[in-house]
């Protein structure tokens, strides 16, 4: 199995008695569901409960940040 988290090398922990730690194994989407990606198994990953996290956040400043570029590229510019 995958023993560290390919994002950054931490040790992955895998039994956390329920509690999330930086270190926690978590799935993840390679390609977000928000975006059209699946649930298929080649369409997963396993990184830390940080990665994760920070990937997420990321992946939603993208997408606020494509939003908010249609929305200007929409508008109409008058003097």
């Amino acid at each position: 199995g995958i023993t560290h988290c390919p994002a950054c090398g931490t040790k992955l922990q895998y039994n956390n008695n329920g509690q999330r730690k930086p270190n926690s194994a978590e799935a993840d989407h390679i390609i977000p569901a928000s975006l059209g990606g699946s649930n298929h198994p080649d369409n997963g990953r396993v990184l830390c409960a940080k990665c994760n996290s920070n990937e997420a956040t990321a992946e939603e400043e993208r997408e606020e940040h494509a939003t908010t570029k249609k929305t200007k590229t929409n508008e109409t510019d008058y003097p």
